[in-house]
Order: C-alpha cells, then structure tokens, then sequence
C-alpha cells in the first residue's frame, strides 16, 4: 500500500504480495462514491486509485465488529452474480 511520507512523497510498501486482477460487477452509484471518496482524500494530499478504496474499505469493514458490520451489509444492495446482459436498447 502506499502512504505519504514526510515530504509529502508516495512510497510503496517493500512487502508487496502477488497481485490478482479480480473483475467484478458495480452499481453506478458505487462507483460515484469511490470517485467521491478519492476526491475527498486527494484534497488530503492521498492520491489514491479505485482499488487502493475499496482495500481501505475492506481493512475498515474488518475493523468492524460483526453488529456493526451486519448493520453496514444490510444497507447495500444484492447483485444478481455473472456478468450483465445488454439491455433491449443496445
């Protein structure tokens, strides 16, 4: 993960573990709130990609105790798993 260093620099963790490209299926507004969220913590000076969000969501969500956690997965919704089909307009 990268984090800012004293002058403001990025530097990358020397322990980086194997990379694995995931693809997975959002709905808009998710993807409006991670690119809400990078503006909000670029404005803090970390300048972060759509991935580096949602593994900072993920340490947070881990945080979280299962009362608390329950209560956050309640509030998304259920996507119908595979990729999506074209609609009759396209």
């Amino acid at each position: 993960m990268e984090d800012k260093n004293t002058n403001g620099k990025k530097t990358v963790s020397k322990n980086s573990e194997r990379i694995v490209r995931a693809t997975f299926s959002l709905p808009g507004s998710a993807l409006e709130k991670i690119e809400a969220l990078r503006r909000k913590l670029a404005l803090e000076g970390y300048m972060l990609n759509k991935s580096e969000v949602v593994r900072v969501g993920l340490v947070a969500l881990d945080g979280l105790t299962t009362k608390h956690a329950e209560a956050v997965i309640r509030e998304i919704e259920r996507l119908k798993a595979g990729r999506p089909g074209l609609s009759q307009d396209e």
